[in-house]
């Protein structure tokens, strides 16, 4: 299936993207090691692994924090028509590595007013400002989709995507259950949403789309309770 089949209802009819998240987990929550991360990656299949860049060709841009950037060193596997966007309150020069692209468009630098991008950096990537203090997602949004990127796909890590699930923008869900167990106490390891715990009445609240078993793992997709448009079709998991 082409990726532009995994959107089947139209443009989204909303002043921001359309964002969507994928994770792979263990069968205890676990979707990072903080500790000897390498030692304990990849957690998915090939499978988990084909899923993910399916969604990465579905998006118009794929948005990261600094240590996911790092981590995976991101910018080096990215398909030349896909921008990408690295979320950091503290541009520092030690991003310099992973901002390099061999071709396709400037990676962006998403930041805040305050922050101070070297000119190493800066003359490297395209800088956007949004927020004072904090990064402000709302606003990132907005010129986000004033850019043209309808379909944003939000990869991490786990903070980042905090912030996004605490702002109310993420649309969808894509999670992988892998047959793993990790065990570990709080510090050593992180499930797919990290930060302060929700109020009762902010609870995220998602109904299930699909649930698709495929060798050990389960392939699940779900949509946000209040969700109306864009919705990406179960067949897309193949």
């Amino acid at each position: 299936m082409r990726s532009s089949d995994l959107f089947t209802q139209g443009i989204i009819t909303m002043p921001r993207p359309f964002f969507f998240t994928n994770f792979v987990s263990t069968l205890d929550g676990k979707v990072a090691v903080t500790t000897d991360p390498k030692a304990y990656w990849p957690i998915g299949s090939a499978l988990d692994h084909a899923r993910m860049m399916e969604l990465r060709r579905s998006a118009d841009i794929l948005i990261h924090g600094k240590g996911t950037a790092h981590a995976h060193r991101t910018v080096e596997h990215l398909d030349e028509k896909l921008a990408y966007a690295i979320v950091t309150h503290d541009p520092s020069d030690a991003l310099v590595p992973f901002v390099q692209r061999a071709s396709g468009p400037r990676v962006i630098i998403v930041t805040t007013d305050r922050a101070v991008v070297s000119e190493a950096l800066a003359s490297r990537v395209e800088v956007m400002r949004c927020g004072e203090r904090d990064v402000d997602l709302e606003r990132c949004a907005m010129l986000f989709e004033q850019r043209g990127f309808h379909r944003a796909l939000v990869e991490g890590g786990p903070r980042l995507v905090h912030g996004f699930f605490e702002r109310d923008l993420i649309d969808e869900v894509f999670l992988t259950w892998a047959p793993k167990i990790f065990g570990g106490e709080c510090h050593d390891t992180r499930t797919m949403v990290e930060g302060p715990l929700f109020p009762p009445n902010k609870i995220r609240s998602f109904h299930l789309i699909s649930a698709e078993p495929k060798g050990d793992e389960i392939f699940l997709h779900y949509a946000r309770e209040t969700h109306s448009y864009g919705a990406v079709s179960s067949e897309a998991i193949t």
